[in-house]
């Protein structure tokens, strides 16, 4: 028989204890976690061509956010990382990425630890494939545009630090075949329609309308809302000039 703290030290379901209780998993009738992977609606992302390798949902979302590891598969994931500087440069790259037809996405950043407004990602399955990636995706695309080659998810990357040494040890190891035996793994993947893809990039346009993104009016043919009322215009040239810009000087 085991005692309590051998049995906290094993236990797998405990800290995935909130997505019980929210209902995000079930457990099916022969004891495995089974969670809806149907494609979420309001999602910044357009798929390009989704990745059937890689098990982001399960491997991201739970496996780091919740048993603090790197894993296996997120060790081996080398992302081409492309950042447009307008939503007209987004559409732009849509188009090429579509071109060269590998898994990856494109859409606008909400994250707060992203400095950027819009991102574009190719996924690859090693350091060597991601380099030969970047190469071609700096032949494809236009001279200028920020682009680079990166290890994992950024979030692993703000926890655990440089990604150059991230390992895999014996110990990781033993947890994730235990996780593959609890989780069933959701080898269907749902994916984006047509009509989906036009929402999503409807969103997009009201993003870079919010954020003032100049190229937005070769969108739009009038403001997305009524123009409101603009008092003091004069103001400004009272200001002192120190503060003019708005940055403390």
């Amino acid at each position: 028989m085991k005692g309590y703290m051998d049995l906290i030290d094993d236990d797998l379901i405990e800290p995935i204890r909130p997505l019980l209780e929210r209902n995000l998993y079930k457990f099916t009738s022969d004891g495995k976690l089974e969670a809806d992977y149907r494609m979420k609606s309001e999602t910044p992302w357009v798929h390009i061509r989704q990745d059937t390798i890689r098990n982001c949902a399960l491997w991201s979302q739970v496996w780091f956010n919740y048993y603090r590891i790197i894993p296996s598969g997120c060790q081996n994931c080398w992302k081409v990382v492309i950042r447009p500087k307008t939503i007209e440069s987004l559409f732009a790259a849509h188009d090429i990425l579509q071109e060269i037809d590998r898994p990856s996405k494109c859409g606008i950043e909400k994250r707060y630890s992203v400095p950027a407004l819009y991102g574009c990602y190719l996924y690859n399955n090693s350091e060597q494939e991601g380099l030969e990636c970047l190469a071609l995706v700096k032949e494809k695309f236009w001279p200028g545009v920020e682009c680079f080659l990166k290890r994992g998810c950024t979030e692993m990357e703000h926890t655990f630090g440089d990604s150059r040494k991230w390992e895999v040890k014996d110990e990781q190891i033993k947890l994730e075949r235990r996780l593959e035996d609890l989780f069933i793994d959701a080898k269907k993947r749902s994916f984006q329609s047509d009509e989906l893809k036009r929402h999503i990039m409807a969103n997009w346009i009201r993003f870079a309308y919010a954020n003032g993104d100049p190229t937005v009016s070769k969108f739009i043919s009038r403001p997305l809302y009524p123009k409101y009322v603009k008092y003091g215009e004069n103001a400004l040239a009272e200001t002192p000039q120190h503060i003019t810009d708005g940055e403390a000087k």
